[in-house]
């Protein structure tokens, strides 16, 4: 069991990728169990599922019933109909702070799987 990202500071923040587009704009109810897992096997509090970004995308945030929080996010990969890794980093650091209450990340994204800069 490995997540994505694991961000550290405060509160730390788990973050996995999902390369579908969620039905309805809603996760499958794996992949939340997977991030109550996520959640609690790493004593992170917060946990982020991230699906490509559309136009139909509508981030959400909810609570499990032992009040670890969930949000749902979206990250756009392509920008003018062309992939750039290094505005989909930027748009992954944005994203981080968010979930962060604001704090920058030092997120460094290493590869993006057939992407180019």
């Amino acid at each position: 069991m490995k997540p994505d990202l694991v961000v550290s500071g405060p509160t730390p923040l788990v973050l996995d990728t999902k390369w579908k587009i969620p039905g309805g704009n809603r996760p499958s109810d794996a992949d939340l169990k997977q991030m109550y897992v996520y959640d609690h096997v790493l004593d992170a509090g917060r946990a982020v599922l991230l699906y490509p970004k559309t136009p139909e995308s509508r981030p959400w945030r909810g609570t499990f019933f032992d009040g670890c929080e969930v949000a749902v996010d979206f990250v756009p990969l392509l920008f003018d109909g062309r992939p750039d890794a290094g505005r989909v980093q930027g748009e992954l650091l944005a994203l981080v702070a968010r979930h962060q209450g604001g704090v920058a990340a030092d997120l460094r994204v290493r590869s993006l799987t057939g992407m180019s800069e």
